[in-house]
């Protein structure tokens, strides 16, 4: 796996499982899957069609070889990508090597920057609370233009906050998955590698109850061609522009949920 753009600038791994078999003039590569198959691979994983490509050619392995620079048919159709570099983004943005263009209703730029300026800090004019990643995440949502929606506070199809009460969905990550997937707030991406600024990513661990334990959102994504550079910031445990890959590869268990915005 060769990366286009330098890499991650940490360790990442993604285990995959070959089956070989046995020929005249060596060996042949019959079958790959991915060891832990609900994770969310990356974009550079040799696709069912560049292995039936080989074992059509006998004896040849170039549709399976990738030199330094290239990169691999993706193993799924990639999702396009509706937030196109554009000249729109704001200087200060530009200067960390991101383009953020900006939506109909939502200004992603805002969201960015919310999150940025209070990852280590509590915005009074909100509670906080010991499990904060949600609060945290909504509440950038909602300074790029995301609309309060009203109902019973318990439902999965309210979203608002106020100076009395909030939805369970505006603090609560499984909470704000159903809301924000029901709704239409956001789509699944199909790779980690597709995630861009303002995007939503969300995790399981394995133990305890099926439900998505947390919630992040992406701080830093520079728009170029292969791997790129993503990184999350999140509350609870405050953290700033931590790589994408880093968390992939520290808890290869997890269940991993990519979510447009």
């Amino acid at each position: 796996m060769t990366y286009t753009t330098g890499g991650p600038p940490e360790s990442y791994k993604y285990e995959q499982i070959i089956e070989f078999s046995k020929t005249g003039s060596g060996w042949t590569i019959d079958h790959i899957s991915p060891k832990y198959p609900e994770g969310i691979p990356p974009s550079t994983v040799v696709s069912a069609e560049q292995l039936s490509h080989a074992k059509a050619a006998p004896g040849s392995s170039a549709a399976l070889r990738l030199n330094s620079g290239q990169v691999a048919t993706p193993a799924k159709g990639q999702v396009a990508n509706k937030r196109a570099p554009q000249n729109s983004a704001t200087p200060d943005l530009k200067e960390t090597g991101q383009e953020v263009s900006r939506a109909v209703s939502y200004n992603y730029t805002a969201m960015v920057n919310y999150a940025r300026s209070w990852v280590f800090g509590r915005n009074g004019a909100y509670r906080q609370f010991g499990n904060d990643c949600q609060n945290f995440v909504s509440q950038s949502l909602n300074a790029g233009g995301w609309q309060h929606v009203g109902g019973w506070y318990q439902y999965d199809t309210s979203w608002w906050y106020s100076w009395a009460n909030q939805t369970w969905s505006w603090t609560g990550a499984q909470h704000f998955h159903n809301f924000a997937v029901s709704q239409g707030r956001v789509t699944y991406l199909s790779y980690l590698n597709d995630l861009g600024p303002a995007d939503v990513l969300q995790v399981h661990w394995p133990e305890g109850t099926p439900d998505v334990d947390h919630s992040m959102i992406v701080t830093y994504s520079p728009w170029s061609a292969g791997t790129r550079d993503i990184r999350v910031s999140y509350h609870t445990t405050d953290t700033l522009d931590r790589s994408i890959w880093n968390l992939y590869s520290s808890f290869p268990y997890a269940t991993w949920y990519a979510l447009r915005t």
